[in-house]
């Protein structure tokens, strides 16, 4: 084998790998999921787990969480 068929090997493999978990959808709505007993579903196995990553969002310079009674909120950096 020469180096260009190992490395078209090697990337279609790759590929393979990547694309391997996409299309995973939610099958539940939000109000299914939360409060005191949501509605969990199926466990579900997969070679790559589906893992979805929120982006951060700071506060905007006049809002702060509302703390409880007795308790202030500072910033931290």
């Amino acid at each position: 084998m020469t180096r260009k068929n190992i490395r078209s090997g090697v990337i279609l493999v790759w590929c393979t790998v990547a694309f391997a978990g996409c299309g995973a959808t939610a099958r539940l709505t939000v109000a299914e999921g939360t409060g005191p007993q949501p509605v969990l579903p199926a466990l579900e196995r997969s070679l790559i787990p589906t893992v979805n990553i929120v982006s951060a969002k700071g506060w905007t310079a006049a809002a702060t969480p509302a703390p409880a009674a007795g308790l202030t909120v500072t910033a931290l950096a």
